[in-house]
């Protein structure tokens, strides 16, 4: 990790809806928390990350909502 990550991570921080973006070890080099209200909102955020300097790919997770993960009465 380089100080430039540090920094790519306060930069991302200054993006609205970003909740947390912090430098860490393994396959990627920063993670960050988002929160939009909805998918298009979320879909502008991640538009807006992805044209700064310095990031070179991106990968989405969405969390789902407490319960959600039984939506299909199983």
């Amino acid at each position: 990790m380089s100080p430039d990550t540090d920094l790519l991570a306060e930069k991302i921080k200054t993006i609205g809806g970003i909740i947390d973006a912090c430098a860490v070890y393994g396959s990627y080099d920063i993670i960050l928390e988002l929160e939009a209200k909805n998918l298009k909102r979320l879909r502008d955020k991640i538009i807006e990350i992805r044209e700064l300097e310095d990031i070179g790919e991106t990968k989405t997770l969405i969390q789902m909502e407490e319960g959600e993960e039984n939506s299909e009465g199983d």
